[in-house]
C-alpha cells in the first residue's frame, strides 16, 4: 500500500505540488517525497520521486509520469540507486474512474477528497498496489 500526501505551495494554482509517500511491498516498507509540474496540462503530467531511509537520506531516486486513458490516469515510472548503477522502471495505473475531462491537477487534488488507489508492475513478474491519501492545501 503507497500513501501519498499532496501539499500545494502557498498561492492559487501553484506550478509544482509535492508530498509525501509511504509503500509496502510483502513486509518491507518504503517512504519517500515526490513532486509533479502541474503547469496546467489536461491529459498528462510528470514529476520526481525519491526513496527515503529513516534519517531522510535518498537512497533512489527517479522520474514518474502520467498520461489519461479514456477513464482512467495510467504512468511509468524510473528510478536509479543512488551510488549505483541499478536502474528500475515500471508501470502504474489508477482506479480512479472519473478521468473524463478531469485535468492533471484535478486528478491530483482529487486524492484530498478520496483514497485514490491502483496498481503497479515491473518487469519480472513484480507487481503490487498503491494508494494515496492527498492533505488539503493550506
Amino acid at each position: 500500500m503507497m500513501v501519498l500526501c499532496v501539499l500545494p505551495i502557498a498561492g492559487a494554482q501553484p506550478r509544482e505540488i509535492w508530498g509525501s509517500w509511504s509503500a509496502t511491498y510483502g513486509s518491507q516498507h518504503f517512504q519517500g517525497a515526490w513532486t509533479a509540474d502541474a503547469k496546467g496540462e489536461t491529459d498528462s503530467g510528470w514529476g520526481t520521486w525519491r526513496l527515503l531511509d529513516a534519517a531522510g537520506n535518498t537512497l533512489m531516486g527517479g522520474t514518474w509520469s502520467m498520461r489519461k486513458a479514456a477513464d482512467e490516469w495510467r504512468g511509468s515510472w524510473r528510478a536509479e540507486v543512488k551510488g549505483s548503477t541499478a536502474v528500475y522502471m515500471g508501470t502504474w495505473d489508477s482506479s480512479l474512474k472519473k478521468a473524463g475531462n478531469a485535468a492533471f491537477r484535478e486528478m491530483l487534488e482529487a486524492a484530498a477528497k478520496e483514497v485514490v488507489s491502483g496498481a503497479w508492475a515491473a518487469p519480472g513478474g513484480r507487481s503490487g498496489a498503491w494508494s494515496i491519501r492527498a492533505a488539503p492545501g493550506k
